[in-house]
């Protein structure tokens, strides 16, 4: 009994993560990436049906299949995912008073930068769809 509804209570959320990426598509503020990776993360927790389901769908393949293949992303999905994720980053720089707190996120962003730009490869459009 906990383990189908641990397996509900992961099938429910794989929904709401990718309906959350469906939404990111048209919303600039909104990533679209991060939502489909913890949604393709919790249908793995719930049935292997779902999760073929997600990695079938249009937004799957444009957003997440290359990065799953060849650990390589397109240009703009990268700049998307480090923009978004810069500009989080910087509201708690500018809101926050200490220090230390300030080092850490600039750290972090370090950190985010030379992983993207040093350990996925980027590739063009066309060799994604290939």
């Amino acid at each position: 009994m906990v383990i189908k509804l641990k397996k509900a209570l992961f099938g429910l959320l794989s929904l709401i993560f990718l309906g959350l990426g469906f939404i990111g598509v048209f919303l600039p503020m909104l990533p679209t990436t991060p939502f489909l990776l913890l949604s393709v993360y919790s249908a793995m927790r719930s049935s292997e049906r779902l999760t073929n389901y997600i990695k079938n769908l249009k937004i799957y393949k444009d957003h997440l299949e290359s990065f799953e293949k060849e650990h390589a992303m397109r240009l703009d999905t990268k700049i998307k995912i480090l923009t978004m994720a810069t500009i989080m980053l910087m509201i708690p720089i500018i809101i926050v008073d200490k220090l230390w707190v300030k080092l850490l996120i600039i750290f972090i962003m370090v950190v985010k930068y030379t992983y993207f730009i040093f350990f996925i490869k980027t590739v063009e459009s066309e060799d994604v769809n290939a």
